[in-house]
């Protein structure tokens, strides 16, 4: 078996990366494990290597996940939801083909390429979904929580679907998408965390269609993930402790910290 040439730094970032995937989905379903992308990127030097490191590992924490929340979705959401998925894991097919063909231009003293283009691209949905989840906290500080919960419409589902199915093929960040979603429907925790697991891991299981297509899946970076599923299992089982002690609050309030941080690193010019 082979495996990719990370540092040992590198193996380290890349095994917290697996934690915080496992920990993530079991205990609050989704948000946190983007930070695992960024640092993933990070780790490899590669969001072509991240893409399809990470995907093996994230169905390895689904499945963890859904095994303890089994019985606990809501289809109604969820059959909204992957309908719009399949048309937007469509469309990032389309997105990274056109970036693996683009050949390498230069803008001012920057070559960009395919890869490039994709590790900024990565980083700038990082940055982004932080700055609109530090929006949402502060608009709703010092707010009553009245509302009734949001009964959603199908057509809602299928365009936040779509927008999820896209941002989680390009760069397996669609959970802040997914929880401005879910959030106001005041699901009861598990049911919310059980859709959430439920339709990630279904979807994922779509995106193996197009990384195959596409032969993302090389030896050194499958051998790579088999070695950090060992992680992501042991980040669900804390992820499942943490979830009935704490709300998660402070958890989400610093891994969001890191996640723009990282995020701006790879904005940075490398």
């Amino acid at each position: 078996m082979t495996y990719l040439p990370l540092s040992l730094t590198g193996w380290l970032a890349a095994a917290v990366a697996a934690m915080i995937i496992g920990m993530s989905k079991a205990g609050f379903g989704t948000g946190a494990g983007i930070v695992a992308v960024p640092l993933l990127t990070l780790a490899t030097g590669s969001a072509q290597h991240m893409l399809a490191v990470l995907l093996p590992v994230l169905i390895c924490g689904d499945v963890f996940s859904i095994i303890h929340y089994r019985g606990r979705q809501n289809w109604r959401v969820l059959s909204m939801l992957l309908g719009g998925c399949l048309l937007g894991v469509g469309a990032g097919w389309a997105v990274l083909h056109l970036l693996g063909d683009l050949d390498a231009m230069t803008v001012g003293t920057t070559s960009l390429t395919g890869e490039v283009i994709l590790n900024k691209l990565v980083g700038g949905i990082c940055v982004t979904f932080v700055l609109v989840q530090m929006w949402r906290f502060l608009g709703a500080t010092g707010k009553r929580n009245d509302a009734p919960p949001y009964r959603p419409a199908p057509a809602h589902g299928v365009a936040v679907g779509t927008a999820a199915g896209l941002t989680s093929t390009l760069a397996h960040s669609a959970g802040p998408i997914i929880s401005v979603f879910m959030l106001p429907q005041k699901l009861e925790k598990s049911i919310f965390v059980g859709t959430v697991v439920t339709y990630f891991f279904m979807g994922n299981l779509i995106k193996l269609v197009p990384f195959t297509a596409r032969n993302m899946f090389t030896p050194p970076r499958l051998g790579t993930a088999l070695l950090l599923f060992p992680f992501a299992a042991f980040g669900t089982l804390l992820g499942l402790h943490l979830n009935r002690r704490i709300t998660g609050e402070h958890f989400m309030v610093a891994v969001y910290a890191v996640t723009l941080i990282t995020g701006i690193q790879l904005l940075l010019p490398m």
